[in-house]
């Protein structure tokens, strides 16, 4: 899970470079205490790079701020796998009941 932690002070180029490497979708932002920020897709960068953004900017005004997220011990694993494919999720942080 750690792999796919990163900071909202990397550049758009940075993102992808992770991406790429992890061979995945989607990363979660998360501030120094690993409280969720959001999260940024491929999708996010995409449409940041047609709106014009440089690859050498930050992702500060470009990730989700409102993602989808599951606390722990709410539901149970049956109900989160018919909502992953019913709304064809590629990633949902875990948290804890402190968001974290």
């Amino acid at each position: 899970m750690k792999e796919i932690l990163i900071q909202n002070n990397l550049s758009l180029r940075e993102v992808i470079n992770k991406l790429n490497e992890l061979g995945t979708k989607t990363l979660v932002v998360a501030d120094n205490n690993n409280k969720l920020l959001g999260t940024i897709s491929d999708g996010d960068i995409r449409r940041a790079i047609i709106n014009g953004n440089s690859l050498d900017e930050s992702i500060e005004n470009i990730f989700n701020k409102n993602p989808k997220y599951v606390i722990e011990n709410q539901y149970s694993v049956d109900y989160l796998h018919r909502i992953f494919l019913q709304e064809k999720y590629d990633l949902m942080p875990l948290l804890d009941k402190n968001k974290s």
